[in-house]
């Protein structure tokens, strides 16, 4: 599934604009974003009615049947656009049914956590309640101390996925996004499921939108760098993962189905501040920037909540 290639159109997004608090589905079109319901409000095609009914729900977008087409259709005439910088941009996807993360799949990082590597995926949940926007601010949760980074490239499913193989896992992937799969380490190593360190809200950055600069195989030569204030703690190739990504879609459709909207966190390399010594955690005002070429930036202000 390529959906974007020939139509001039490098993503979706969500989106809101000054004028108004409603979330849009966007078409992201070089430096701009189109109102995507806009553009296809006339043809109103066959399967929209649910999207259209709630249209910042870019997940409801991408079950409509064929709906790489209707991207084409909206790339060719656009409609109402903004500039990128006069919009705020939401998180790709607001309540996708599935936030998968994927824990040890990089071996410099089960280096550092002095873990072993995985034999098989090390799968764990997130909740929709951690979405939150490419470049809004985290609040630091009052109960943690210990709040920590993952720069991490997010696969978004484009369609039901039930036991693909690794060879097919390409054509049911929308697109990619960068994630931070911000972690409070105190509560994750509380007791041997990481759940509860994972899903504070507002810990799952997720941006700047879903866009595919790439096929499947040629992920690994894309570079992922994480700074915070300013410094390189994070640099890889995603090529170091342990498990790539045709390898997870085969894994995870084989245990449960895939479904439109759906995100799997592929998993961090060395250079959490939890691996530094001494351990470096995130403090009010640090600025988390995580970049995977090809794919985008994000950027997110870490804040310490009121009264804590």
């Amino acid at each position: 599934m390529d959906p974007f290639t020939g139509t001039g159109a490098s993503g979706l997004a969500a989106f809101r604009t000054l004028d108004s608090p409603h979330a849009r589905a966007g078409l992201v079109l070089a430096d701009r974003i189109a109102d995507l319901a806009a553009a296809l409000d006339k043809s109103r095609p066959p399967g929209t009615g649910a999207w259209l009914a709630d249209p910042g729900r870019v997940e409801l977008f991408l079950a409509v049947e064929g709906w790489p087409d209707l991207v084409a259709e909206a790339a060719a005439a656009p409609g109402p656009s903004w500039a990128l910088d006069e919009v705020t941009l939401l998180p790709p996807v607001r309540a996708p049914q599935k936030i998968i993360g994927i824990g040890l799949n990089y071996a410099s990082h089960a280096d550092e956590a002095e873990r072993t590597v995985p034999e098989y995926p090390v799968l764990f949940g997130k909740f929709a309640n951690t979405l939150t926007g490419p470049y809004d601010d985290v609040p630091i949760p009052r109960a943690s101390h210990r709040i920590d980074y993952e720069g991490e490239l997010a696969v978004v499913i484009g369609r039901r996925a039930s036991e693909v193989t690794r060879d097919e896992a390409d054509t049911v992937i929308a697109g990619y996004a960068v994630a931070n799969d911000v972690s409070a380490r105190d509560y994750q190593f509380r007791t041997k499921e990481m759940l509860q360190g994972k899903s504070f809200d507002s810990f799952c950055p997720l941006g700047p939108w879903i866009g595919k600069p790439c096929p499947v195989e040629a992920l690994g030569a894309l570079t992922l760098t994480t700074d915070v204030n300013g410094e390189r703690r994070q640099s890889a190739t995603l090529g170091e993962m342990v498990f790539d990504v045709p390898r997870l879609v085969e894994y995870i459709s084989a245990i449960m189905t895939l479904e439109p909207g759906d995100v799997i966190l592929t998993g961090t390399p060395a250079g959490i501040g939890g691996g530094m010594k001494p351990r470096r955690w995130l403090r009010d005002g640090d600025r988390v920037e995580i970049e995977i070429a090809g794919v985008g930036r994000i950027g997110n202000t870490f804040v310490k909540r009121h009264g804590a």
